[in-house]
């Protein structure tokens, strides 16, 4: 393994350099592997819904679909330092869930060049 031993070295390093991005951005790498429960629409116990994605180069994002009659500027989203977009949608005033299931919705996107785009979440389960 001798003549391999720069490219290991080389690779360990940038193994224990992701390591330590996890840890400090998201708390370890096995919350990095359970991001699926925090990332898309997640819906809370008070029937509240979450919606976070990653989109670093992203301006802005917002939440929209048939449960708000195609609305790009209801909901909008905000961002935090890791380039996690995120917005709570609150549910309806019968306390039922506001994005109900099978419900077509999508992501709008302004990117870093101010080009808007209509895209579906990564992190959606079904796609139509």
């Amino acid at each position: 393994m001798e003549p391999f031993y720069n490219d290991i070295i080389l690779r360990h390093n940038e193994y224990r350099k992701w390591l330590d991005i996890f840890q400090s951005a998201e708390g370890g790498l096995e919350k990095v592997a359970r991001s699926y429960k925090r990332f898309g629409l997640q819906i809370m116990p008070n029937n509240e819904i979450t919606f976070m994605e990653w989109a670093p180069c992203a301006k802005s994002i917002s939440v929209f679909g048939e449960f708000n009659n195609w609305n790009r500027d209801e909901f909008k989203c905000s961002k935090n330092n890791f380039g996690c977009f995120y917005v709570n949608l609150p549910p309806l005033p019968d306390g039922s869930p506001r994005i109900k299931h099978n419900t077509r919705y999508k992501i709008h996107v302004e990117g870093a060049d101010g080009s808007k785009m209509d895209r579906n979440s990564a992190w959606a389960t079904m796609h139509v």
